[in-house]
């Protein structure tokens, strides 16, 4: 019988490849075990859950009467919930019954949007660098993408109009994200008004990652761009809780804004999942009674590790992105090599994970990200392998080594 070959469609090679632990471990002349390797790769949220979020958590999860479908007056008196949450953080009224939906656990909000909203060949723009889940969405959607420039010289914050775009072409759809992924940058509230304004004119939705909602840093605020004028009828906001509660990224999230993108959602996700768990609405619930107490406690990490991270690379002549908040260091080698290459030869000599900002597009492409959610002494660690085994700027190497000393001896005193 004659062998049927199975190829993959050709959007499937548009997307960009994840980075892993399991795909550098599988390279050639590796020499670290799993057990060596330090992960600065991904963000960790398992490393920052709030004990007393995590024991009620367990509980819910753990009760076989709590698995039942939610009924239409629980999910109504969790969109309460999140309405008055959004009025208390953000000073906005959104109507809970038409205003928020919970999403499955585990799928992303992006990819739901983008099966239920995006024709083929409908067109929609992506910053670039930014999170791959958008293009990721778009592509599965058989979107034609458009991708925006974003770079250090604005502060990854690209114009918001889009003048030669909007005149020869229908947008339909674009994605925004900040605190931003890879870079960690900011966005103000006037910046998020010309954003809505520039939609409104060119009429295309906007859906706005806010990710890891409320992590701020000194000054820096991340708004809602629900905030804006206008914002109901052009955009929606993807959100959830992760960093704070131990929860992997799109487990326990939701959207909120535009009635009319909000009821696109629902009927996806529908489609997609099964009939919303209890479980899942006592999660957001319970999170919810956390949420200042979990921000105030992981805030307060984050930017302690920011400040460790930055100050070593830096020693060693890398150039670090300010830090805004996110739980991120976006960083720059001395010698601007290729990423890829980078991110490869780091994990290769110092069994440290890294994220190639080529991952995030091709304007991310001459740096790596580093998370910051991970121990203190994995992060001296991290930097004592990064300076021992593949440094090649002897002059940062005394300074790193007295940070480090510093460090630890701070930890021995306490």
């Amino acid at each position: 019988m004659r062998k049927v070959i199975v190829d993959k469609a050709e959007r499937l090679y548009r997307i960009p490849p994840a980075i892993s632990a399991d795909s550098f471990l599988l390279s050639r002349g590796q020499r670290f075990r799993r057990r060596e390797i330090i992960d600065l790769g991904d963000v960790r949220p398992e490393l920052f859950a709030h004990p007393d979020f995590s024991g009620e958590a367990g509980a819910i999860l753990g009760s076989p009467a709590l698995r039942r479908n939610a009924a239409l007056e629980e999910l109504h008196n969790l969109y309460e919930k999140l309405s008055r949450f959004y009025k208390a953080r953000y000073s906005i009224k959104l109507n809970p019954k038409t205003s928020f939906s919970l999403l499955s656990a585990g799928l992303p909000g992006e990819l739901m949007l983008c099966q239920g909203l995006i024709n083929p060949k409908d067109e929609v723009v992506i910053t670039d660098p930014s999170s791959p889940v958008f293009m990721q969405a778009a592509v599965l959607a058989s979107a034609s993408v458009i991708t925006i420039p974003a770079s250090e010289r604005t502060d990854y914050l690209p114009m918001p109009e889009l003048p030669e775009l909007e005149k020869h072409r229908k947008i339909k759809l674009k994605f925004v994200n900040y605190p931003h992924n890879p870079t960690g940058a900011a966005a103000d509230k006037n910046y998020f008004n010309r954003l809505v304004k520039a939609a409104s004119e060119g009429d295309y939705l906007i859906c706005h990652r806010m990710g890891f909602m409320g992590l701020n840093h000194d000054t820096t605020e991340h708004p809602s761009i629900l905030e804006s004028p206008g914002s109901r009828k052009t955009a929606v906001e993807l959100t959830g809780f992760d960093l704070g509660f131990g929860l992997r990224n799109h487990y326990l999230q939701f959207a909120a804004g535009s009635p009319d993108a909000i009821s696109v959602l629902a009927e996806t996700d529908a489609l997609f999942g099964e009939t919303m768990p209890y479980c899942l609405v006592r999660l957001m619930e319970t999170a919810l009674d956390y949420y200042d107490d979990a921000l105030t406690k992981y805030t307060e990490i984050i930017g302690s590790n920011a400040e460790l991270l930055s100050t070593g690379l830096r020693a060693l002549g890398w150039k670090t992105f300010i830090f805004k908040g996110a739980p991120y260091i976006w960083a720059a080698h001395p010698r601007r090599t290729n990423s890829l290459n980078l991110a490869q030869a780091i994990f290769k000599r110092t069994g440290v994970l890294v994220q190639p900002g080529v991952r995030f597009g091709e304007n991310g492409e001459g740096y790596l990200r580093f998370s910051l959610t991970a121990e203190k002494n994995e992060l001296l660690e991290a930097l004592e392998r990064i300076t021992r085994n593949f440094h090649p700027i002897q002059s940062g190497k005394k300074k790193i080594s007295d940070i480090i000393r510093e460090y630890r001896n701070g930890f021995a005193k306490d």
